[in-house]
């Protein structure tokens, strides 16, 4: 998969007198179920992931805050930043990425396709990179 594809995209939004809703079908738009969901809180400036999946793909949600992601196919680099309610990206497998979380309450939720396995995750870029 090429990064280059790899876009920032959103959740509809429904707003009503009630408030705001976003919604994203997700085995509509990506032919996959979920496995796994996690949320990350992380502190201003500090950076999370630093990796990449053999097999699994993840869909990161903005939750709140702000949060840049870096995404890598081990020669080509992008930086997505996620910053409204509602905008998502998809890290498709052997896909690098750090999440940088650039305000105090950043929250993502991240979606995966895989249950979790130790022996899934790249920790070195140079890994990914062969």
């Amino acid at each position: 998969m090429s990064i280059l594809k790899i876009k920032l995209k959103n959740c509809k939004k429904i707003i009503d007198s009630k408030g705001e809703l976003y919604v994203s079908e997700l085995n509509k738009l990506f032919k996959f179920s979920i496995k796994r969901i996690f949320f990350v809180f992380g502190k201003k400036n500090n950076t999370r992931g630093k990796h990449a999946h053999k097999t699994c793909t993840q869909i990161i949600f903005l939750i709140s805050g702000s949060v840049e992601i870096m995404i890598s196919d081990g020669s080509n680099s992008k930086r997505i930043l996620l910053n409204k309610l509602g905008q998502y990206v998809v890290i498709y497998k052997k896909i690098w990425s750090e999440q940088k979380f650039l305000t105090a309450n950043s929250k993502i939720l991240v979606c995966c396709d895989k249950a979790y396995d130790k022996k899934d995750y790249i920790y070195n870029l140079k890994e990914l990179r062969r």
